[in-house]
């Protein structure tokens, strides 16, 4: 496990009333700005994670509660059915229940999946649906195929059609070794609770779970086929990654894998028809690798060993819906290390891989130890581990925003002097937050570097997705707007002192000079800003 451990960069930074960037997942993104998700209010043991979010930021997972059991949880970066942004809300309290829940999807009309412990059933999970669309707010419990009020199930995917399609694993009759049986399950939202469609199985398979569904005519759904518990393995159990097809009758395609030995798992599915998920390797004995199908007939991708060393274990969980010449964005876990990891393949069909934790700037000062999701511009959610005072290492679900303006720290997609006041007054008045949001570099320091990259950036704009909020003008924004006039000006003195007239004269003189001589000079800019400041 990496030591390194901290506080990433706080909420609030994630629900200011300004616009914010609109990046695209299929573009090779250098960096990422981190919100720290926080927990519920009153947490006893301050713990939540992340497992989803949708296209509008929603994202979905899990946070204690006062008496520290994980109830299933949504996250806003916009207000939205009557919620505020930037904090948890308990959706098992919503739900009217109050043991365990998590939740796995969440799609673009506010339908969430999961699982949830009701009164009724007796200390087990039932498959869940939570419409935060609905008012009165609204629940559905699913059924299972092996009846009765204590047998388990869970939802784990939904899609955008409508009605949705909702995908997952519920009980069913039978079993092996006292373990209990589980088939994976279709249900088409509205219908009656008990209306699941059993998906089936390979032949000889006691088992099958459904991971993933997309929105294609007719929709695919993403799992697998094992014989788990049920069986005795040299190394695990055998699974086949599976993909059903929701026609007049369900079509099971078994995925190919690495050879008889080895098995593989389907994770997710894009509308293209992509699969990820995780083979076990023919090169590593007994490890799994991240995995990519390009269609049900395709032989998987080994991307686990991209970028990351061939005897790692890793595991891939959902890909983005692809760009216009193929580009996509898959998300997982360097499984070895602990490591939230993200593969990227371009226009040309090359991929490349990266540790998310070299993205984000070490004065972030947390761990990212999996990415769950991604959105179609390419946010990414996950888990990671922070330091909280009085409580140690815990677990926190994370979002991170793909940085395509460098300079703008504030997030009002423009580089200016508010971004300049942030950057300058980090050590003085400061917060973790806002130094790791400064480090603009990402070398995790805060200097003339920094500054420079800031200035070159100096009134750029960016292409915004607007959160809408009733907040622009006030008070508060007004008094930020006379310390950036001041901050402006203090900017201005310097470069005087410096003999420019000009920022556009400073500039052009700096990228003159050799990358030393320039850099030195911005030191002592910087220096003499934060001085002032």
């Amino acid at each position: 496990m990496n030591a390194r451990i901290g506080r990433c960069r706080g909420a609030l930074f994630g629900v200011l009333p300004l616009a914010v960037l609109a990046a695209s997942a299929h573009a090779q993104v250098a960096g990422y700005d981190v919100i720290d998700l926080g927990v519920l209010p009153a947490s006893t043991d301050p713990k939540s994670g992340a497992w989803a979010i949708n296209d509008r930021h929603e994202i979905v997972g899990w946070a204690t509660d006062a008496s520290a059991t994980s109830h299933a949880a949504i996250w806003l970066y916009c207000e939205n059915y009557g919620l505020a942004a930037g904090v948890w809300h308990d959706l098992t309290i919503l739900g009217g229940e109050s043991d365990q829940g998590e939740a796995f999807d969440i799609n673009m009309s506010g339908l969430i999946v999961g699982r949830q412990m009701v009164s009724t059933s007796s200390g087990v999970f039932r498959a869940f649906i939570w419409d935060v669309a609905s008012s009165p707010f609204a629940t559905t419990e699913l059924g299972t195929f092996a009846g009765g009020a204590t047998t388990s199930g869970f939802a784990t995917a939904i899609n955008d059609s409508d009605p949705a399609i909702v995908v997952g694993t519920a009980q069913a009759p039978g079993g092996c070794f006292g373990t209990q049986r589980f088939e994976a399950f279709s249900y088409k939202y509205g219908d009656s609770t008990a209306a699941l469609t059993l998906l089936g199985s390979n032949s000889g398979d006691r088992y099958s779970a459904g991971s993933g569904v997309n929105n294609a005519l007719p929709p695919q759904i993403s799992g697998r086929s094992t014989d788990e518990h049920c069986q005795n393995s040299i190394c695990r159990d055998d699974h086949d990654a599976v993909v059903w097809e929701l026609a007049p009758s369900t079509l099971l395609t078994t995925l190919l894998d690495n050879g008889e030995e080895f098995g593989a798992q389907g994770w997710a599915i894009n509308d293209a028809g992509h699969i990820v998920g995780f083979a076990h390797s023919a090169t590593a004995s007994c490890e799994w690798q991240a995995a990519y199908w390009e269609t049900a007939a395709s032989t998987p991708l080994n991307i686990g060993v991209i970028g990351l060393p061939a005897s790692a274990e890793s595991r891939a969980f959902r890909i983005s819906e692809s760009g216009p010449m193929g580009e996509v964005t898959v998300v997982g876990d360097d499984h070895s290390d602990l490591h939230a990891y993200r593969w990227y393949r371009d226009d040309a069909g090359t991929w490349s891989g990266a540790d998310l934790n070299d993205l984000i700037s070490p004065l972030c000062d947390c761990t990212l130890t999996e990415a769950h999701d991604v959105s179609s511009a390419g946010w990414i959610v996950g888990d990671g581990f922070v330091n909280v005072p009085g409580f140690g290492a815990r677990t926190h679900g994370f979002l991170l925003k793909p940085i395509t303006c460098p300079g703008d720290i504030d997030g009002s997609c423009s580089v200016s002097a508010g971004d300049l006041g942030i950057l300058l007054g980090v050590w003085a008045w400061g917060s973790a937050s806002s130094a790791c949001s400064a480090d603009i570099n990402r070398d995790g320091t805060i200097d003339g570097g920094d500054l420079g990259l800031l200035l070159d950036a100096w009134g750029s704009t960016c292409e915004c997705w607007e959160c809408s909020s009733a907040h622009r003008g006030s008070a508060e924004s007004e008094s930020s707007s006379e310390a950036d006039t001041e901050t402006e000006r203090l900017l201005f003195e310097g470069l005087s002192i410096l003999g420019f007239d000009s920022l556009d004269e400073f500039n052009a003189w700096r990228r003159s000079r050799s990358d030393t001589d320039a850099l030195q000079t911005l030191n002592w800019l910087y220096v003499y800003l934060t001085a002032r400041n």
